[in-house]
């Protein structure tokens, strides 16, 4: 987005959504620029220098005028480059005949960042405007996958009142007013059944064998058996927690796996060092396919056990991503622990749980969470990798569910594109939960061709008077979103280092060229995508439970769904 020469009141504002938690910081395709002041030193091969803009990008911009604010601004700058979180609060006026420059701070307008007061430049807080929240509709132009930003469709607005379709015209508009309705729908469905996050008690004891040296038991865990510091569950913890490894964690930064109390502070026993009895892993499976979608089954590999004790505690962060992992499971073997405030135990999507014995724990592994601060005691729990095996049946519930989901996605009139809810190594083929019950249902239409594809997201919005006298007068909001293509044919060129903006075909999206004007939607954007920001206390977008070095699949990148009428690819091409 360009300032306008004549506008000395305007303000300007960028999100940069889409390559989720995984990507570096700094490695952006132009014109996308990260909020952030400098690269790293160690940033892996084939993510440290994409400065390049892939070559097709849709855009396309809404323009709407609102009645301005009474309430005026802070005294400093209001043109800014700071990345926002995805719902930011209302505007906020410039104050009348206040001075501001027509133009950012050139340096922090140049790297998408934010200047701090203390390095010179202004900046005004939370002055975004009200049509920037509402952006949830985008739609591809000449230059390839790409949007404009427009009405929420899980916004508690009608569609037809909705000021962000009045681009659109006749058949177009129609079309946006039924597939947002039927977005709408699909997203209650995945609020009420494809939920990210499940947990429990489990009914039957089961037995935990451990041989590392110091550490050697054979227990029997009991579901809801009471733990106190003093008592037998309290002592054995303190034990395994005195004999245990020291636990590091992934920084995905720099591709490496570190130990810093300060991020995480707690101790381990690999998998190598205990056993569990296949009865376990068969309650493991049978509780992930009651709870989660698609349910076809999943092979359970025990990971680790996790133990925390004093000031133990472990920072926001996602489970490092592996092909076809689609599941983190939790079981817990004790806690004695008290906290440092309210929030107590494991935090996982917004939900607090302790590691009472036999209780369980399951999530997608995108999902952010974190161990809070311990005051006291130790707590302990198993941790379980699930993967995609194949080779369940579906319960009646499932289908029911999907026939539910089939029933809209059939009537939604394409072209058009979704972002998917989960985020997912490159090279995904099959999707977790929602994802698959959507992709599922899709390629089952006759009259279409189905395609998904890592993307990027940009948002920008433009907002204030173009008076210099009077910030009221013909005040003006905009918003333009461009999404990008981020395969492996356009980092390929980029590790090329091509100058030019052009990609032949990337392996696998050949069906891409000449797509254009095609609308996306999302039925939960906050969980399509991740919002970058310069502030280091972001941590979850850059810390994993271990690194697996200079893997692609280490990394988490949004996908997004793309529907489009049966041969229209092909007979643009001809």
């Amino acid at each position: 987005m360009h300032a306008s020469a004549r506008s000395n009141a305007r303000s300007h504002d960028r999100e940069w959504h889409g390559v989720a938690h995984r990507v570096l910081k700094g490695s952006i395709p132009k014109p996308l620029v990260l909020s952030c002041a400098a690269r790293t030193a160690h940033n892996p091969p084939w993510l440290h220098d994409l400065r390049n803009q892939p070559r097709r990008q849709l855009k396309a911009t809404s323009r709407r005028k609102r009645a301005p604010s009474p309430d005026p601004a802070t005294d400093s700058d209001p043109i800014e480059s700071e990345t926002r979180a995805a719902k930011p609060p209302p505007p906020k006026k410039p104050r009348k005949n206040a001075k501001h420059s027509a133009q950012p701070n050139p340096d922090a307008r140049r790297r998408g960042v934010r200047r701090d007061e203390s390095h010179g430049a202004r900046h005004n807080p939370g002055s975004t405007p009200r049509g920037f929240k509402d952006c949830q509709y985008w739609r591809l132009s000449d230059q390839g996958p790409s949007s404009a930003c427009r009405h929420r469709p899980n916004s508690e607005k009608d569609p037809e009142d909705c000021n962000g379709d009045d681009e659109l015209e006749g058949e177009d508009k129609e079309k946006w007013i039924l597939n947002t309705g039927l977005m709408k729908k699909l997203e209650a469905i995945s609020e009420r059944h494809c939920r990210p996050v499940a947990s429990g008690e489990f009914k039957k004891p089961f037995k935990l064998t451990i041989t590392r040296p110091g550490c050697k038991s054979e227990t029997s865990i009991k579901p809801g058996e009471k733990s106190t510091r003093n008592g037998p569950v309290g002592k054995l913890l303190q034990t395994w927690y005195t004999n245990a490894t020291v636990s590091g964690y992934g920084d995905v930064r720099e591709q490496v796996t570190k130990v810093d109390k300060n991020v995480r502070n707690a101790r381990e026993i690999p998998a190598t060092e205990f056993a569990v009895p296949q009865e376990l892993v068969e309650q493991i499976q049978k509780c992930w396919d009651e709870h989660f979608f698609p349910n076809t089954g999943v092979r359970v590999e025990p990971y680790k056990i996790h133990l925390y004790g004093p000031g133990g505690h472990f920072k926001m962060h996602r489970d490092t991503p592996e092909k076809d992992l689609v599941g983190t499971f939790l079981v817990g073997l004790g806690d004695t622990t008290t906290y440092h405030d309210e929030d107590d135990g494991i935090k996982v999507d917004g939900q607090h749980m302790k590691a009472n014995r036999g209780s369980w724990c399951a999530f997608y592994p995108d999902v952010p969470h974190s161990v809070a601060k311990i005051r006291g005691g130790h707590r302990a729990v198993i941790a379980f990798k699930l993967f995609r095996a194949r080779s369940g049946q579906e319960t009646t519930m499932s289908k029911e569910v999907r026939q539910s989901i089939k029933e809209l996605v059939d009537q939604m009139q394409p072209p058009f594109g979704i972002l998917l809810s989960g985020k997912y190594c490159i090279g995904t083929t099959e999707f977790s939960g929602f994802d698959a019950l959507l992709l599922g249902c899709a390629s089952k239409r006759e009259d279409t061709d189905v395609h998904h594809l890592p993307v990027i997201l940009e948002s920008q919005a433009e907002w204030g008077s173009y008076s210099e006298d009077d910030p009221e007068e013909d005040y003006e909001e905009s918003c333009e979103s461009s999404v990008y293509p981020f395969t492996e044919g356009h980092i390929d060129a980029l590790l090329d280092g091509k100058e030019h903006t052009h990609v032949d075909h990337p392996d696998g999206y050949a069906w891409l060229e000449n797509v254009k004007d095609v609308p996306f939607y999302s039925a939960d954007f906050h969980r399509s995508t991740v919002l970058y920001q310069d502030r280091t206390d972001e941590t979850c977008n850059y810390l994993g439970n271990e690194a697996q070095a200079w893997s692609k699949h280490s990394i988490y990148l949004s996908y997004a769904l793309l529907v489009l009428p049966k041969g229209a690819t092909s007979k643009k091409k001809k």
